[in-house]
């Protein structure tokens, strides 16, 4: 059954403390011990993804990346408030790439988009993420899974705050507990472009997205849908459920 199945961000003072620098202070109301990391057997990986085998059809997300996804959804599904998308972001791949994904949990269709990553993850600028961080000034981007959040107007109109559920420790550097205190959002931004197929601008660790765009994307997104921000798969992928190879000789021409 199908289950109703993201140049600096402010060039200011302001950019060491996140792209939504003027962020108001009010804690998340996301209780991060409501939910668990998914360590299961490779039997039990497959019985859940192949319950999501109409997703992505046209197979444009990274499979392990996506898998990954599906696995946290489903394990954790009643304490995800939104469950109509969930966003994959592939910060392995070069900035001009497209590498930040919405996957309609109904239909199973993709939309994809450029995103920028932190300056400090890309001190080289030479459009790769390399390095991480949960630290408030580090201009890093922030690996893991996040809620969505609320809409507000900060340094950039129409921005959406973001809350980690990953505290440090976590696998593959993931660490984002901090993202709302850091003010990492969603939100547009001149340095990121569609069309750019070269090194995007960097922000100081928010997945800023394309000004034409943004609106529709996090309009669609906000409010307790599932992001997942990785550079590594957790687990290798188990595919597809197999197609029957049952005889089709008798079927009509």
């Amino acid at each position: 059954m199908k289950a109703p199945i993201l140049a600096a961000c402010v060039a200011s003072a302001f950019a060491a403390l996140g792209c939504g620098a003027d962020l108001d202070a009010n804690q998340s109301q996301v209780d991060i011990t409501q939910f668990v990391l998914p360590a299961l057997s490779t039997s039990d990986r497959e019985e859940i993804v192949h319950r999501y085998d109409f997703v992505d059809p046209n197979d444009e997300v990274p499979r392990g990346l996506l898998e990954d996804a599906i696995i946290f959804f489903d394990v954790n599904q009643v304490s995800i408030p939104k469950s109509d998308y969930f966003v994959v972001i592939d910060l392995s791949r070069f900035s001009g790439e497209d590498r930040f994904w919405i996957i309609d949990l109904w239909t199973g269709t993709v939309e994809k988009h450029k995103t920028a990553h932190g300056s400090g993850s890309d001190p080289d600028h030479d459009g790769y993420a390399q390095l991480f961080s949960n630290v408030s000034g580090s201009l890093m981007s922030s690996l893991g899974f996040y809620l969505t959040g609320e809409i507000y107007d900060g340094t950039h109109i129409h921005s959406m705050k973001l809350d980690g559920l990953m505290p440090d420790g976590s696998p593959n550097q993931m660490a984002n507990t901090n993202a709302r205190d850091r003010a990492i959002v969603v939100h547009e931004a001149s340095y990121v472009s569609e069309t750019n197929i070269g090194i995007q601008g960097r922000s100081s660790g928010c997945p800023a997205l394309d000004p034409t765009v943004e609106v529709s994307v996090v309009d669609k997104i906000y409010g307790g849908n599932l992001l997942y921000i990785a550079i590594a798969e957790l687990d290798p992928p188990v595919g597809r459920a197999p197609v029957s190879s049952e005889s089709t000789t008798d079927d009509p021409p």
